[in-house]
């Protein structure tokens, strides 16, 4: 790709095709980057009068605040939102398709900024934008065009599982999914792929095991552990998949971690037995986009930028150094 294809799909050139723009958005944002132009419009806004802050609305698309993923997100992002003097109010949308509404009546709070997560897609997006107030959407989306992002570094953390299982001495590592219709999941695989091809490991065939929707863990890892040569270790994407991995690896008389390592990428369930993780910290997720969020009220002029976070390495004893062939 050409520099000044690059260039225009940074800025959203119609000239570009979506998918381009949208495959040049993902690549800058795995590199951090932020155009030069933000810092310009902070400078313009300056000599403006600063609002004064008081409510943010919490627009939560396809689940509500007790969802075990959402929660943590959102109970941080309230004490953040309420340290510095505002109020944090929550909507939860449980079926967005059927109830557009709900969207619409939006424009009637006294919110002065939104927050969307979930099933964010850009028809949704675009329904809160024409309150004209700032948004900043949390974690995964389905929009084309770059808007104001709170996420995690995912393909560096696909990488990152690799390394250190490889620094524990592995060269034969899978990858499982129950369902990588989720874009992060989609991001960590290609980190894995990316880094097993740095450190020139091979992928041998049926290593990587993956659905499109939601399907019973074992039926996805199974089949890993009849392979010859078996891996000597599995990335998972999620705690439960994790422990039923553990589980069947016992019924079949392989020991956890001598006989095979399993670590997963994500959230850890602190209510369930651990699993070594590269894990997600959801409460920083919610204190940084309520932290982005007034900076976005405060500077409305600011062009689209995506902030993504580091996820933390959890050892937990499920991996170890495989036993010598």
């Amino acid at each position: 790709m050409s520099l000044a294809t690059a260039s225009l799909a940074l800025r959203n050139s119609p000239k570009i095709a979506a998918e381009t723009r949208q495959r040049v958005w993902r690549s800058t944002s795995r590199l951090g980057y932020s155009a030069n132009q933000r810092m310009s419009a902070r400078l313009l806004a300056r000599s403006e009068p600063k609002p004064k802050l008081r409510n943010f609305g919490f627009v939560l698309l396809g689940a509500d605040a007790d969802h075990r993923i959402y929660r943590p997100t959102f109970h941080a992002a309230a004490l953040e939102a309420t340290r510095d003097g505002q109020h944090l109010f929550c909507y939860p949308i449980l079926d967005p398709a059927a109830d557009i509404e709900s969207l619409l009546h939006l424009n009637s709070s006294e919110a002065d900024g939104f927050l969307l997560m979930g099933d964010v897609d850009e028809k949704y997006f675009d329904l809160v934008a024409k309150i004209g107030r700032p948004i900043l959407v949390i974690g995964d989306h389905h929009i084309l065009k770059p808007v104001n992002n709170v996420g995690f570094r995912d393909y560096e953390a696909g990488r990152d599982t690799v390394r250190y299982l490889h620094r524990l001495g592995h060269r034969r590592i899978a990858f499982a999914s129950e369902n990588l219709s989720f874009r992060h999941r989609q991001e960590w695989l290609s980190g894995y792929q990316e880094e097993m091809h740095a450190l020139r490991l091979p992928i041998s065939e049926g290593w990587v095991q993956t659905r499109w929707q939601s399907t019973p863990h074992l039926e996805v890892v199974k089949p890993l552990l009849e392979l010859r040569p078996r891996p000597s270790a599995i990335i998972v994407t999620s705690q439960g998949e994790g422990l039923d991995l553990i589980v069947h690896c016992r019924s079949v008389g392989l020991r956890v971690p001598q006989d095979m390592s399993v670590m997963i990428i994500g959230i850890l369930d602190q209510d369930r037995p651990a699993v070594t993780c590269m894990e997600e910290d959801t409460g920083d997720l919610g204190r940084i986009a309520v932290k982005r969020l007034r900076e976005l009220v405060a500077n409305p002029h600011e062009i689209p930028l995506t902030t993504l976070l580091d996820l933390t390495l959890h050892e937990a004893g499920t991996c170890a150094a495989p036993k010598a062939n």
